[in-house]
């Protein structure tokens, strides 16, 4: 079984979001899991117009939940709509308790 590595994801130096996996991360952002990997293993500069470091999660103002494992954060809905490929008007319905997932995640 392979080991689930948490990345962070950054705009010009800027942490954008977390994602408890690799895998996670290339759902939610678009970009390709081996290319993040290369990314945070210092192997290429950037994929999908990020940087990409190994790290945990942190805390953020909006998660995405995954069978009640919070597996991405975002300091604010405009980090959603910059980090991934998720329709941020979608994601701000599942806030409200208008929509139950957005992407296959619940959000918080």
């Amino acid at each position: 079984m392979m080991k689930t590595v948490p990345v962070t994801q950054y705009l010009n130096g800027k942490l954008v979001a977390s994602y408890a996996s690799m895998r996670v991360a290339a759902e939610l952002s678009g970009a390709r899991a081996n290319h993040i990997s290369e990314v945070a293993n210092g192997v290429r500069k950037t994929t999908g117009g990020f940087s990409w470091k190994r790290g945990a999660v942190r805390k953020g103002a909006i998660a995405a939940i995954s069978k009640g494992t919070v597996v991405a954060t975002f300091n604010n809905i405009e980090a959603v709509g910059n980090a991934t490929n998720v329709r941020t008007s979608y994601v701000l319905e599942a806030l409200s308790g208008k929509r139950k997932t957005v992407s296959g995640y619940n959000w918080q």
